[in-house]
């Protein structure tokens, strides 16, 4: 189910509120539906100096989900020979019954600005987002019957920033020459993982 609502005010002022609600067989409980909502909004400025023809700020928040990969729930048991004979032998990766989507949260902002009769633009572009129940494989000891589990652990943070910047030297009937320079920076880190902290070969890692 996806809700959208959008409300403009004199040209101006643009707000948005919507809402998805998914669920999935991949999911561990199928039944259950996530929810993602976002929020958003821009506003561009009244008064602006004679060079710039259009300036532009806007602000948005919202949620987004990733779902488990299929066979990450109930894993299928390989086929393998037996004396000979052909059947399916049990896997050594354990599925997760109840496995759940990943889930992003984002702030984002910034503004666009046209100039110089609108031959140029430069627009910035910052975000952070959060992403929480990582699906990640996990090894497991092989007295349990596996070496592998699917499961719902870690969070991360990605931080970041983006400059854009276009020109239009040359404006023609019948030729247009667009020049537009892109830099981006992004920086990831791992807040948290849930794996226990052990020692091997005397140093301790967590």
């Amino acid at each position: 189910y996806y809700l959208q609502e959008e409300l403009l005010i004199k040209d101006r002022l643009l707000l948005t509120g919507a809402v998805n609600q998914e669920r999935s067989s991949v999911n561990g409980n199928d039944h259950k539906f996530y929810s993602y909502p976002k929020l958003s909004a821009s506003y561009r400025l009244p008064v602006l100096p004679s060079w710039i023809n259009d300036f532009k700020v806007r602000l948005a928040w919202g949620q987004a989900g990733n779902q488990p990969p299929y066979g990450y729930k109930y894993t299928s048991l390989p086929i393998g020979t037996y004396s000979g004979q052909l059947g399916a032998v049990p896997s050594t990766v354990a599925g997760n019954p109840s496995i759940t989507p990943e889930t992003s949260t984002e702030v984002e902002g910034g503004f666009d600005m046209q100039f110089f009769h609108s031959r140029a633009g430069f627009s910035v572009t910052a975000f952070r987002k959060n992403i929480t129940d990582l699906i990640l494989s996990a090894s497991l000891a092989p007295s349990t019957g596996f070496t592998t589990a699917y499961v719902n652990g870690g969070d991360m943070r990605n931080t970041g920033v983006e400059y854009s910047f276009d020109v239009t030297p040359i404006q023609g009937r019948n030729f247009n020459w667009v020049s537009r320079t892109t830099f981006a920076n992004v920086a990831n880190q791992i807040t948290s993982m849930s794996v226990p902290c052990f020692v091997t070969g005397g140093f301790a890692i967590a």
